[in-house]
């Protein structure tokens, strides 16, 4: 078991990698650093690089997020916010493709119930 959650892949994935960078949270949490990611990505060269935010969106992010579109329309087709993925196996595949992962919460921890 990896610290993620997720086991080691088993020898039928292939793991096919793509220029994807991906965070997982709620997104726009203060503790999560969303508006951080946000601001890096408006003087990023894309080219064929896309950046998933992967999480159900806090209601006061939304406007930052079409703030965001409105002075960069062009990033529309690179940064997309895909919302909560709540199906394991999708959000696997999510990982499985990313060949980035970045986590710019200022602090993390886990759940002990």
């Amino acid at each position: 078991m990896v610290p993620n959650g997720f086991e080691s892949p088993p020898k039928s994935w292939k793991i096919l990698k793509e220029n994807i960078i991906l965070t997982v949270g709620t997104i726009g949490l203060p503790v999560k650093n969303s508006d951080i990611l946000l601001e890096s990505l408006k003087s990023l060269d894309f080219e064929d690089w896309k950046f998933y935010f992967v999480g159900p969106v806090e209601k006061e992010f939304k406007n930052s997020i079409d703030t965001f579109y409105a002075e960069f329309p062009h990033l529309k087709g690179h940064v997309a916010f895909l919302g909560a993925v709540f199906d394991r196996e999708k959000l696997a595949e999510l990982y499985r493709k990313a060949r980035v992962f970045i986590l710019p919460s200022k602090h993390e921890s886990f759940g002990i119930t």
